[in-house]
């Protein structure tokens, strides 16, 4: 579902490593979209369709959430069918995540959230070959007959945080329940995330891993030349080495993103705050705050980077600033770590467990503890220079090969029931 958008998010790049580490182990790997499209298409087609969610001419059935009749009625006739394999030139293979078949099912994920909200129950798909392992990279309602299902949970923070997402509380609730039930396995992303699931969920003891995450950053190919970077992104003539900070991800409640800018103004840096990401919901305080950072010229906003461009400004960054409220992993600490940029983030949940002594701790509900340490990085060479040193040795825990190691004993454990 993440990996088919035209533009990345945390869960594609999580989908896009586990297919990477394992293809590169000789591992077979299947992927399973749901874009809308005829089953037999062309193969610059498809490429087009999964790469940029782009549906033509074609459209699928509407399904009628409301109608719960017509739901149980034509389940089988939208789901009932085996997924069909796409078969793609040797130009379009490039644009997807390394896997020896690629199939999709026409609107399954779109339209099995319809058939959940509707009956209350999970879609059910046939296996398109021989498959010993589902893992749903999301919580979603459908699962493989006839195979292991694993799910990854990342986070729950529409039960803890309800108001900080669009997602239906009970909706989601149940959702988890029947994972629990029904799953083969549960995968988190840290010791945080899989407390957090056995706490609310106490009969998911015993069947809930821990593999944390790593990351695909081939720092050989991260762009050090400010001219390249320059040319390409419009409005980057103040870029220095060290001198702004940057945020990047998605601008909505839970990322804090309004306390970090109002923190920032408040600061007595001189440097700027770049933040990419685009504007999510429930946005309006950090709209406000941003367009008086936009108009003070202090803060610098572009909606979406590609990655060369975005780890090249990572890389040569004062500082990464991330005071995220609630986080399953935190992918950028590890990607700041590992290209050696110093990290200011919450002394809190996830982001605690994965920061480890490796960054500087805020309390992110507290604007004057993140403008304070704003400040201590902006005049000191020395500590920015221990927290890169501290950084680097962190990012050895979550390495590609114990990641993958984690990972390996997990399937095992799974494939053993």
């Amino acid at each position: 579902m993440n990996l088919a958008l035209s533009k990345g998010t945390g869960v594609a790049t999580y989908g896009a490593t586990l297919a990477q580490l394992f293809f590169e182990a000789k591992n077979p790997v299947d992927l399973l979209y749901g874009q809308d499209m005829p089953l037999a298409v062309s193969s610059g087609d498809i490429a087009k369709v999964l790469c940029e969610g782009i549906v033509g001419n074609y459209k699928s059935p509407r399904p009628r959430f409301y109608d719960k009749k017509w739901w149980i009625e034509n389940s089988y006739h939208i789901f009932g069918h085996s997924a069909e394999k796409i078969f793609l030139d040797s130009d379009a293979v490039s644009s997807f995540p390394p896997c020896q078949n690629l199939y999709n099912i026409p609107a399954l994920f779109r339209a099995a959230h319809g058939f959940f909200r509707t009956t209350g129950m999970f879609v059910k798909v046939k296996p398109p070959g021989p498959i010993d392992i589902m893992h749903w990279t999301y919580p979603v309602p459908i699962r493989m007959v006839g195979v292991k299902n694993i799910y990854t949970i990342h986070d729950l923070v529409p039960l803890i945080y309800p108001r900080m997402t669009l997602d239906k509380t009970k909706t989601y609730e149940k959702m988890i329940k029947t994972i629990v039930s029904t799953s083969d396995g549960i995968c988190t992303v840290s010791e945080n995330s899989k407390k957090d699931v056995e706490k609310l969920f106490p009969d998911s003891m015993g069947k809930v891993f821990n593999t944390y995450q790593a990351h695909l950053i081939k720092e050989d190919n991260v762009e050090n030349n400010f001219y390249e970077i320059r040319k390409h992104i419009a409005g980057m003539d103040f870029l220095e080495y060290s001198e702004y900070y940057i945020y990047y991800g998605q601008i909505e409640p839970k990322k804090n993103t309004a306390r970090l800018i109002e923190a920032f103004l408040d600061s007595n840096s001189r440097r700027k705050l770049l933040l990419v990401g685009s504007t999510g919901w429930k946005n309006a305080d950090v709209m406000a705050i941003l367009r008086k950072g936009l108009e003070l010229g202090r803060v610098i906003h572009i909606p979406y980077l590609p990655s060369k461009y975005l780890f090249a400004l990572l890389r040569n960054a004062r500082a990464l600033l991330f005071p995220s409220l609630i986080e399953g992993f935190g992918l950028p600490l590890l990607e700041a770590f590992t290209l050696g940029t110093p990290v200011l983030t919450s002394n809190m949940g996830a982001l605690q467990e994965v920061a480890g002594n490796a960054a500087m701790l805020v309390n992110p509900f507290n604007v004057s503890s993140i403008r304070d340490a704003i400040d201590l990085l902006d005049i000191s060479d020395a500590l920015c220079l221990e927290l890169s040193m501290k950084g680097k040795e962190r990012s050895d825990f979550f390495s590609i090969a114990a990641y993958r190691n984690r990972l390996e004993q997990f399937y095992e454990v799974i494939l053993r029931k």
